[in-house]
């Protein structure tokens, strides 16, 4: 940024002395003294104006690039609380419906009689009442 700054305050200077030295060699002497005081101000003003446009400029690329980031990190957030949920819901998968699966399958192997595994979890699910 600095350099960016400087290199354009460098350019504005230069084109300052250029604007000057040709607004000099048209006016007549007489009037150089009260003109190049006014000139100097306007300049000085012209790069002040030029300095706070290009600040503000910055800040707003600035302010862009954050929400940029803001939403990426809110998008990995979002993620992984659903990767978090994915295994929240198979860590209880695990320790509450695969026991009552192996009971009802104790049960029904008692009898003689045989579910297929997907039968078994929605029986494990309505006896838990998932």
């Amino acid at each position: 940024k600095k350099q960016e700054e400087l290199a354009t305050h460098e350019l504005t200077h230069r084109l300052n002395k250029i604007m000057l030295a040709t607004i000099l060699r048209s006016v007549p002497k007489v009037s150089r003294s009260s003109l190049t005081v006014r000139v100097s101000s306007v300049s000085k003003r012209s790069m002040m104006a030029l300095g706070e446009q290009l600040n503000k400029k910055e800040k707003v690329e600035e302010d862009r690039y954050m929400r940029a980031q803001e939403e990426a990190w809110k998008e990995k957030l979002r993620k992984l609380r659903a990767q978090e949920e994915v295994e929240r819901e198979v860590a209880m998968h695990k320790e509450v419906v695969d026991p009552v699966k192996a009971d009802i399958a104790a049960m029904l192997a008692r009898s003689g009689d045989k579910v297929s595994d997907e039968g078994l979890e929605i029986l494990a699910k309505w006896k838990l009442d998932l």
